[in-house]
């Protein structure tokens, strides 16, 4: 049986064709391969600044806290000092004393 003409003409076509695609389906394979390198140096890159943000915020954080207990042992340092300064005032009564107010 002999070959058709036309096949003549289809099988180099299709050989040229089969031979684009596992050239495309290579090159998309290796963009692909870089495509998630970069976004693994990025996540890596994203990681590395979100830790660094994290501390420095803790920091930060834990030095206003520790500045908020300072001022209230600080107030409450004041609270006792006026406390004892009215009581001294007093005489410890805890009313003022009378100031030459006369009872009419």
């Amino acid at each position: 049986m002999r070959t058709p003409p036309s096949a003549l003409f289809v099988q180099p076509a299709l050989s040229a064709g089969h031979a684009e695609f596992v050239k495309f389906e290579e090159a998309t394979s290796l963009a692909d391969s870089e495509v998630r390198d970069q976004l693994m140096k990025h996540s890596a890159s994203f990681s590395a600044e979100l830790s660094r943000t994290s501390e420095r915020l803790t920091t930060e954080l834990d030095r206003a806290a520790s500045a908020l207990r300072a001022d209230k042992v600080d107030t409450t340092t004041l609270v006792a000092t006026l406390n004892e300064m009215a009581t001294k005032l007093t005489g410890g009564t805890g009313r003022p004393p009378n100031k030459g107010n006369t009872k009419s």
